[in-house]
């Protein structure tokens, strides 16, 4: 067996530390053990800190970044959309059926919206072939979750 000769100092205490060191009962691998385990952590946090600080410079992150703050837009305006009231989203309902139906059936049709009070329907279609008035048709739109 081959006998190792080295020399190098110790961190705690400063002295010179050799291969007899090592053979001797005075906890210096333990020492040294624990001294290599703090550096380790060390530079293990300095890594961490430094790929935080560069990883917003990625073009991953970034664009991860803006498809957060996009779905964070969508949320809150669900959020917001989900405040109306009943009859404001029934309006809105109402808006988006009569501008269907317009796109739909443009020409000799007549679809409008029943403003008189105390009309129970809110939308009238009247169908016409030429002059003669053919059919009517009532629509009462309904907001609900059934």
């Amino acid at each position: 067996m081959s006998e190792f000769n080295f020399s190098l100092t110790c961190p705690k205490c400063q002295t010179p530390l050799t291969a007899q060191d090592f053979d001797n009962n005075h906890f210096t691998i333990a020492h040294l053990q624990s001294y290599f385990q703090q550096k380790e952590a060390e530079y293990k946090q300095q890594i961490r800190q430094q790929m935080e600080q560069e990883i917003e410079t990625l073009p991953t992150f970034q664009q991860l970044k803006s498809e957060n703050e996009k779905l964070k837009l969508i949320v809150e305006g669900y959020k917001l959309g989900s405040t109306k009231t009943s009859k404001a989203k029934g309006e809105e309902l109402e808006k988006y059926i009569l501008e269907k139906l317009q796109e739909t059936y443009n020409g000799t049709d007549e679809i409008s919206k029943i403003t008189h009070i105390g009309e129970k329907a809110d939308i009238i279609h009247t169908i016409h072939k030429g002059d003669q008035q053919l059919a009517k048709i009532i629509y009462e739109i309904k907001n609900v979750d059934k």
